[in-house]
């Protein structure tokens, strides 16, 4: 798992989006056989804590809603994009715990960049419940496409808290297995002295898997939860 160091959200999720889906054409060679463009999946986390007021006082949800709106809106026509959440349809209670660690849904299957379908999906969750970060990894890789680049986009503000399975080695175990899925973890809204940052580091010290891309991170601030 590549770790996206803390930035303003939409600026950073443009930039990695734009340059993940831009590795190849959108639509294969003529003559091609089973080739496919790139695909990300944006994986976003609706758990409680994104109800918090992050900076300039808006909701965390909010935030990242206008972020993941925005950037999807201005993407190119045909780029192979979709939106799974975690954490939106059970309570955070102690005693949710077994049904919120199950609550990862995919709300946008990878297909054709359609913003209004995004927009839909993001205004029909609420911050809500529990943290599976693993669950929605292993998940996610399988709603993208079994061939060409594929990268996973994870939104989170906050640690896992249903491990196992632990989201840093499932991206390690994607890449043992010989999947070409990347992994991209955007932090958000992290002070610099967060515990997550060294579990964020052993995450991006992990291999890249075979087909990473290569979005430039931004200026280094902090680091990522995973």
């Amino acid at each position: 798992m590549r770790s996206r160091l803390r930035g303003p959200l939409g600026p950073v999720l443009a930039a990695l989006l734009t340059s993940t889906l831009g590795q190849l054409p959108m639509a294969p060679p003529a003559g091609a056989q089973g080739a496919t463009g790139p695909a990300a999946l944006v994986v976003l986390d609706v758990s409680g804590s994104m109800a918090a007021p992050g900076q300039g006082g808006a909701a965390l949800i909010e935030q990242a809603r206008t972020a993941v709106s925005s950037t999807v809106a201005a993407l190119p026509a045909g780029s192979q994009v979709g939106l799974r959440v975690y954490g939106s349809t059970v309570g955070s209670e102690e005693s949710n715990k077994a049904a919120g660690c199950q609550d990862s849904r995919l709300l946008v299957p990878v297909g054709p960049v359609n913003p209004a379908a995004i927009n839909a999906a993001l205004g029909s969750v609420q911050p809500s419940g529990w943290t599976p970060i693993g669950l929605a990894l292993q998940q996610g890789a399988k709603d993208l496409p079994s061939t060409g680049p594929r990268t996973i986009v994870l939104v989170s503000d906050g640690l896992d808290t249903c491990a196992p399975p632990d989201p840093c080695e499932v991206a390690r175990q994607l890449s043992a297995d010989g999947v070409p899925v990347t992994v991209e973890a955007i932090g958000f809204n992290l002070p610099a002295g967060d515990p997550a940052t060294r579990l964020a580091a052993s995450c991006s010290a992990s291999p890249a898997p075979p087909a990473a891309s290569t979005a430039t991170p931004p200026t280094p601030a902090s680091s990522p939860r995973p």
